[in-house]
């Protein structure tokens, strides 16, 4: 049974928070705050933010057409990104930004993120999973970031020559509704703040480099996530159900439904920071709305929870396992987390709140045209959410030299790797799989696997990072990635 904490601290009154929204769109308006300088949309439910988007252990492969890898971001090697260091985050910031955005165009199908999809496959291998579903676990975990923009939410593996697999039975089904540029909510799937109340505040005794994955009151994103693939039926925008008997939001009978004051359906507000300038403690912030209720997670079908494992049990007509759609949903989970992880400095200064009054913006920047009942919001507005800092921390994920250039609080990767082998340790027996906690094959214990993985993700150039990858695979007697 989960229960409610105590009252978090630093809570604004509904008022209050008005006022500071009100306050922040006339000095905009007036010139005070800087014009927004990144252009790459983020969208939270149903709406668009131009905020600049980075993924949370953003693409670090990018792909030439004959299969050559490559750093998508290659200024972290500029000696204005030097890895720990924000004496220069504005001006690396822009010039990732234009170089991430430069990979977009050039190499834009099938980039691949090494956390999600290699380190993950291998950890899962490790942990006593078989080959196949290992390989089902990462490749819907890289999937929710494959937007339906480029890649329309589907993964398809590359081969160790980088080239394109034609193997239909190893791409997945779309699920292109969990994307963060979708419209339907996928956002959530990346961005998870924990749960404050009624009104916006930090959330005490939350650490996202160690997200608390039991507390349905605290981190109801998260929960709701983690449930689904542990076969309770509901996946909801947000993680949001109706009050369970509890006093959450995650844990309800049924995905949030409660009808505005006036008869409409329940919706969510977004407010993002649109700083950009590092030497800035406040700025502009761009709100609007979107449907709350199951999650579409496949747009094409209109697939919800209800439909999942119909829909993921046959891929593009290949007959697989019926345990395809669990590790389908245990990649998702797993993505989930790990992106908690890694907007951890951000999200564990954020909040979801509701339900309560709160404007409603039809566009960005607009004032307020309503003011309905029942309204979730997500607060992101922090300084520590600033686009810049945002862009750069996910820069040193991987590719740099985390220790001892990083804070303990940027080395996000190191907790990413530990905490998604404590959690598929913790989804194996749902799967049938006997946790062996060592490989098979091979007498490399558990950290000193994790840390040549470590290791291995921090190498500089784009193929010695896929190969550093392998011989710590290969070192531990696990079966290489489909294509290696």
């Amino acid at each position: 049974m989960s229960q409610k904490p105590a009252a978090p601290v630093s809570v604004l009154s509904s008022a209050a928070v008005s006022r500071c929204k009100l306050k922040i769109e006339e000095a905009t308006r007036l010139g005070h705050l800087p014009a927004r300088r990144f252009a790459r949309p983020l969208i939270f439910a149903g709406f668009a933010l131009s905020s600049f988007s980075a993924s949370a252990f953003l693409e670090d492969l990018c792909f030439q057409s004959n299969g050559t890898a490559f750093n998508c971001q290659p200024a972290i090697s500029n000696a204005l990104c030097t890895p720990g260091s924000y004496l220069n985050a504005d001006a690396c910031s822009a010039n990732l930004a234009t170089e991430m955005q430069a990979s977009n165009t050039n190499a834009p199908t099938q980039q691949r993120s090494t956390v999600h999809m290699d380190a993950t496959f291998y950890l899962a291998e490790f942990v006593g999973y078989s080959p196949t579903q290992a390989y089902w676990i990462a490749a819907y975990d890289q999937a929710v970031d494959n937007g339906a923009a480029v890649d329309n939410g589907i993964y398809i593996p590359r081969g160790s020559n980088g080239v394109l697999s034609t193997d239909v039975t190893k791409q997945t089904k779309s699920i292109d509704g969990l994307g963060r540029n979708s419209p339907v909510g996928g956002a959530f799937f990346h961005y998870e703040a924990p749960y404050s109340g009624i009104y916006p505040g930090v959330v005490s005794g939350t650490n996202g480099l160690t997200p608390n994955t039991s507390s349905a009151y605290l981190e109801p994103t998260i929960y709701n996530i983690e449930n689904w693939a542990k076969g309770t039926p509901l996946l909801c925008v947000d993680g949001l159900t109706t009050l369970s008997a509890n006093g959450d939001y995650s844990t309800g009978s049924q995905c949030y439904n409660v009808p505005n004051a006036d008869g409409t359906a329940p919706q969510i507000s977004a407010e993002v920071s649109e700083l950009d300038n590092p030497s800035q403690t406040q700025g502009a912030s761009q709100y609007n709305i979107g449907a709350l209720g199951p999650q579409i997670i496949a747009t094409a079908s209109n697939i919800t929870y209800a439909t999942f494992d119909n829909y993921i049990g046959n891929v593009n007509g290949a007959n697989l396992t019926a345990a395809t759609p669990q590790m389908a949903k245990f990649g998702i989970y797993m993505h989930s987390y790990q992106d908690r992880i890694s907007h951890h400095r951000c999200l564990d200064v954020s909040s979801t709140n509701g339900p309560q009054v709160l404007p409603v913006y039809t566009t960005a920047g607009n004032p307020p045209t309503s003011y309905p009942e029942g309204v979730f919001n997500g607060t992101m507005t922090d300084a520590a959410c600033q686009q810049t800092y945002h862009i750069l921390r996910h820069s040193w994920e991987t590719g740099v030299t985390q220790s001892p250039n990083l804070q303990s609080a940027d080395r996000t990767t190191a907790a990413a790797l530990n905490g998604t082998l404590l959690q598929l340790q913790a989804l194996a027996p749902l799967a049938g799989v006997t946790v062996t906690g060592v490989s098979q094959g091979a007498s490399v214990s558990t950290s000193g696997f994790v840390q040549n993985l470590y290791s291995a993700l921090q190498q500089p150039l784009a193929p010695n990072r896929i190969n550093a990858i392998v011989q710590a695979a290969t070192q531990a007697g696990l079966t290489l990635m489909p294509g290696f």
